[in-house]
């Protein structure tokens, strides 16, 4: 990737803002494609529109309230779901084209690399978007709990039951495979 490096209006180099743009780049980029199932060229105009969004509201972000991650994460889940409002005729991506599903693999995967992760796909598919969520961004995403309970405007007890849940059907979904 090249390096961006963000101007403030008089021109200068804005330090900061350009090592938030370098650190979180990637991981908006991910996240973004994947929930989109479209082209390209809709991944990329998402995920600028979303640092657009972070790079004028970082100034007034309020640090006591939410990590910076936590933030930036919010503002590309809301984009995604405004995405979807704007243009109903998208689906979010079959879990099966994304190869993120092998977050689990330390736990599921064992001899046959490919039947497993197929296997865990469509467990994972058995799942409710929000359970989807919560475990790609905990076990992927490496994402605290507490981030996402914030990002996603739920309790942190909310989320860990939900996390809870979701494993145990997902343990319950592949072993009666």
């Amino acid at each position: 990737m090249k390096q961006i490096l963000l101007k403030t209006k008089d021109g200068s180099v804005d330090a900061e803002l350009t090592q938030l743009y370098t650190d979180y780049y990637p991981k908006v980029v991910g996240y973004v494609r994947s929930k989109l199932e479209s082209s390209c060229n809709d991944v990329e105009d998402l995920v600028a529109d979303i640092f657009h969004k972070v790079i004028a509201g970082y100034h007034s972000f309020d640090k006591t309230r939410a990590s910076v991650s936590t933030w930036i994460y919010r503002i590309a889940h809301n984009a995604v779901v405004d995405y979807y409002r704007s243009n109903s005729t998208n689906r979010l991506l079959s879990l099966e084209l994304v190869p993120e599903a092998t977050y689990l693999k330390k736990e599921v995967l064992e001899d046959d690399y490919a039947d497993n992760l197929q296997m865990l796909t469509k467990g994972l598919q058995s799942l409710s978007e929000r359970e989807r969520d919560i475990l790609i961004l905990h076990y992927y995403k490496e994402m605290k709990l507490l981030e996402i309970a914030s990002m996603m405007n739920l309790s942190y007890a909310n989320i860990r039951v939900i996390e809870s849940r979701a494993i145990q059907k997902l343990k319950k979904y592949i072993d009666a495979l």
